[in-house]
């Protein structure tokens, strides 16, 4: 996930569950303050050995700004087209 997720992860659907299973990637995102973010935030400090912290990592791109336009050109023509195949992001 892309760092900026970080500030609403409490937020999500079986958020507990889901980091009690898995494991999740970051994605640095410029503007985001990571260190301080587990520092001062209970739940991600908490669950802090559940994330693995890509920094510094640049992209461009961000899955949300791709659902919410759904515009091709901010994901490989391959992804694209499996996206559309199996009609995600489009429930």
């Amino acid at each position: 996930i892309g760092a900026d997720n970080l500030y609403k992860l409490h937020k999500w659907i079986n958020a507990e569950a889901l980091l009690s299973e898995f494991r999740f990637i970051v994605l640095s995102r410029d503007i985001v303050p990571m260190d301080e973010l587990f520092r001062n935030d209970p739940f991600l400090k908490r669950h802090q050995k559940q994330f693995i912290l890509l920094s510094p990592f640049q992209s461009i791109v961000s899955s949300t700004e791709f659902r919410e336009s759904f515009n091709p050109e901010l994901v490989d023509k391959a992804v694209f087209e499996y996206i559309k195949l199996h009609n995600l992001y489009r429930g």
